[in-house]
């Protein structure tokens, strides 16, 4: 009998233990990310004028939602470089449209990146905005490599401005935990 006993009690605090067993991380809602952590210094270094280290500090932009239409935002800028924005994709109950769905953006062309489907919204003279839908967000990316470092004409339209970045497009869905 106190074999039984014993057993219950590990058998209990087994089932009480939250996220045992769990992928914790691929559990966490959009507001739980950090858009400030999912590019480093040496991937801002690589699309700025600075090569020795000194990049732009990354600056935080949320924005809260101020009218029935509008939406939650939190994001994060390195200067004009690259822009990571996670916006909410449910409207309000006064919006005329409850949710932001894929066919609603200005798309250019989709794209494959990291098995996800991203729409580019922009793609021009090496300048690429790109967004992946998630189940209650939308991930924004903006890269405006500087002048210099640009490998297409700044009036070039074709797809090569997003080509281009999907490496680093790709390491930022790495880094999102999001379903």
């Amino acid at each position: 009998m106190k074999r039984i006993v014993s057993g219950m009690g590990i058998l209990m605090v087994g089932l009480v233990l939250p996220g045992c067993g769990k992928d914790v991380a691929a559990e966490q809602g959009w507001r739980d990310v950090d858009p400030c952590s999912l590019v480093d210094a040496a991937q801002v270094e690589a699309l700025s004028y600075n090569s020795g280290g000194d990049v732009t500090a990354p600056q935080r932009v949320d924005r809260a939602k101020t009218a029935a239409a509008d939406v939650d935002s939190i994001g994060c800028r390195w200067g004009d470089y690259v822009t990571v924005s996670l916006i909410d994709r449910n409207y309000g109950s006064g919006s005329p449209v409850p949710r932001m769905e894929p066919g609603m953006l200005p798309s250019v062309r989709t794209m494959d990146v990291a098995g996800k489907s991203a729409v580019v919204t922009e793609e021009k003279g090496g300048i690429c905005n790109a967004s992946v839908f998630y189940n209650d967000a939308r991930l924004s990316v903006t890269i405006a490599p500087a002048t210099s470092k640009r490998t297409t004409a700044l009036d070039d339209t074709s797809t090569v401005s997003c080509d281009a970045q999907q490496p680093l497009i790709k390491s930022i869905l790495d880094r999102v935990k999001l379903s």
